[in-house]
């Protein structure tokens, strides 16, 4: 057991696992778990586990075990692998060769962060656009609003159910970008370490407890350990005093606003507090670099954070941009819909129409702006899956709830938009007599939602409410 063979490859020589693979397999095949559950159980792919079982690539120690733990091995699997990676051999890379490669990928994994951080400065930038949408709708708002006005003066009930279903639609891209803003901010600042421990307890049996303090995601950095040797370290130490001021004033009040900042933060004990004066620099350049997050770390440590916090950044960007698109295009929906309401008040203003005229007008507009508003927030979603041929049915992302949470609150609010006009259009009938007009309505936006639901939102009715419920309740971050 152990053995390791050098084989060809495109050229270059690199380490086979054959025996290790082989004695995987049977494993895995004699207690009856296939490749694709067995990668599902690791969390990783199976193309990495069908490495593993060819003796193409050597899996973690942490997967072994879990694998050893799955097939009941009772440690067998664990003693081959710790057999195999401490005896030396060519193909292997030494101490020196795998902290070169660590380097290496911090400085990839750096790119990486880089444009992960860029394309959350594009979509902070993009957000605040929002605020023009009120002057590009300038000149069409106020007729809209006076069309529901007009209304009020003849059916107040007619025009409160119609107004607050307009309501919905001029308010939905506002809330789609403060979801976004909430992202953002969730991006830059839920750190790795997002709070601050207490600097001791108050008394010994006191266990130190945590402090919410926000932190920037990105956190600082110091010289890893482990990279110099004992007298460097020493040096830099001694440098961080001698550029202190770079943090640290030399100003007596800037020193005490620091450091009832810092003991309130801490909650340190009194007597723990940082000296008066410049005495007392060391300690608070010390809970700088704590504030900062600029804790000590191995380069191992670093690689380890670098890898939690690029899948940390992943996984927000998906779903932020996501949303931006879907708040994109509702915005675009709801403008067309005021433009066009707008030009309809002022032609049935400019006949001299009766103001019941209006209930009709801008109910339609907005009836048929519902469904259209279900098509545009699930059109992302939608280009996606067309872009990407045999990667299964559209509705399984729908299992995803964060990520299809706001299209779902969406459709909620649409519905309740398209009942609250409704019911605006039946007072107007019941009023006038005129019930098969609002049988025409009604049954113009049931035709309308029957082709939105099916074509366009494979997702489930019943759900959307607790999908509005939470976005209400816990914001953006909820997961």
């Amino acid at each position: 057991m152990g053995v390791r063979v050098l084989v060809e490859s495109g050229g270059e020589k690199g380490p086979d696992y054959r025996i290790f693979g082989d004695q995987l397999k049977e494993w895995i095949r004699n207690k009856g778990i296939t490749q694709t559950q067995l990668a599902v159980e690791l969390g990783t792919s199976g193309a990495r586990v069908s490495n593993f079982v060819r003796g193409k690539q050597l899996p973690r120690r942490g997967e072994v075990q879990r694998v050893d733990e799955l097939v009941g091995a009772d440690g067998d699997l664990v003693r081959q692998y710790d057999a195999l990676v401490d005896k030396p051999g060519e193909g292997v890379p030494d101490a020196a060769e795998a902290r070169g490669a660590l380097r290496d990928f911090l400085q990839r994994a750096e790119v990486r962060l880089s444009t992960f951080t860029r394309s959350a400065c594009y979509l902070l930038g993009g957000a605040g656009l929002v605020v023009l949408l009120p002057v590009l709708l300038n000149s069409v708002l106020p007729g809209v609003v006076g069309g529901v006005v007009a209304v009020w003066s003849v059916q107040g009930d007619a025009a409160v159910l119609l107004g607050a279903g307009i309501a919905v639609a001029l308010v939905l891209p506002f809330w789609g970008f403060l979801l976004i803003l909430e992202d953002l901010t969730a991006f830059f600042f839920t750190g790795h370490s997002f709070g601050a421990e207490h600097a001791v307890p108050h008394h010994e049996d006191d266990e130190p407890s945590v402090v919410f303090n926000p932190r920037f995601a990105l956190t600082g950095l110091r010289v890893p350990e482990g990279e110099l040797t004992p007298r460097m370290y020493d040096v830099v130490a001694g440098l961080h005093t001698e550029h202190g001021r770079v943090v640290i004033p030399d100003d007596d009040r800037w020193r005490r606003r620091f450091d009832e900042r810092v003991h309130r933060v801490f909650d340190t004990p009194p007597a723990r507090r940082i000296p008066a004066g410049a005495a007392g620099d060391d300690q608070r350049l010390g809970y700088v670099f704590r504030l900062s997050a600029s804790l000590p770390r191995t380069l191992e440590s670093e690689a380890a954070k670098m890898e939690l916090s690029l899948a940390k950044h992943n996984l927000t960007v998906r779903v932020t941009v996501l949303r931006y698109l879907k708040a994109v295009l509702l915005t675009v929906s709801a403008g067309v819909a005021a433009l066009v309401a707008g030009g309809a008040v002022a032609v049935v203003e400019e006949l001299a129409l009766p103001p019941e005229v209006l209930v009709h007008v801008l109910a339609a507009v907005f009836l048929v702006w519902a469904p259209v508003a279900v098509g545009a927030v699930t059109a992302p979603l939608r280009w996606v899956h067309r872009a990407s041929p045999g990667g299964g049915h559209l509705a399984e992302a729908y299992r995803d709830s964060r990520l299809v949470r706001f299209e779902s609150a969406v459709v909620f609010l649409c519905l309740l938009s398209s009942a609250s006009i409704l019911a605006a259009v039946f007072a107007a009938a019941m009023r006038a007599d005129d019930l098969p007009l609002f049988l025409v309505f009604f049954g113009g936006s049931a035709c309308a939602w029957a082709f939105a639901l099916t074509r366009w939102w494979p997702g489930r009715l019943a759900r959307t409410p607790a999908a509005f419920a939470t976005l209400l309740k816990d914001g953006a971050s909820r997961q």
